[in-house]
């Protein structure tokens, strides 16, 4: 069973929700509530943001290892790759890492080892994604003729992505 994401409110569900919100203050003018949004409710024009934010999410796992040795030495070595993909445009998160370790026997009651691991991350991610489009206003397009972004204060702004890349070891 897949995530269940909240229905957004558009067309009258989304009108009448702010016009009742409007009625404590004597205002029912669908103009005057609406102002420069009233263009895009008589133009039928609707976003459904949680529709343009999500995707579906797939994270993918590799690894390979290799293992070996004499009677008093031992050694393994391994590879590994993780690529994750949110449900959430331009979130995203790549682990490469390796591991080796040498074990050696000197003696019967003596060993010396060495064991390395190294890793190293990507991570872009952002926050309230869905939060974000459950507020946001659903009125007008999510983008203009040209694929751009509205310069709108009315709708969801693309998050701006923060970036953290690092080595570990």
């Amino acid at each position: 069973m897949g995530a269940r994401v909240p229905k957004m409110r558009t067309g009258d569900s989304y009108i009448n929700y702010i016009k009742d919100s409007y009625k404590p203050v004597g205002t029912t003018n669908e103009e005057e509530i609406f102002g420069e949004r009233y263009d895009a409710i008589k133009n039928n024009q609707w976003v459904n943001w949680g529709d343009e934010v999500l995707h579906s999410g797939l994270k993918q796992n590799y690894s390979i290892s290799v293992a070996g040795g004499t009677e008093k030495t031992k050694a393994y070595f391994s590879l590994n790759y993780t690529d994750e993909k949110s449900m959430y445009e331009n979130d995203d998160y790549k682990v490469y890492s390796t591991r080796v370790r040498i074990d050696q026997e000197i003696n019967k009651w003596m060993n010396a080892g060495i064991n390395v691991q190294a890793s190293f991350s990507n991570k872009n991610s952002r926050n309230a994604v869905l939060e974000r489009a459950l507020f946001a206003t659903p009125l007008g397009t999510p983008y203009n003729e040209d694929g751009g972004i509205p310069d709108s204060r009315f709708i969801i702004r693309p998050e701006s992505v923060s970036r953290r890349t690092g080595w570990s070891i």
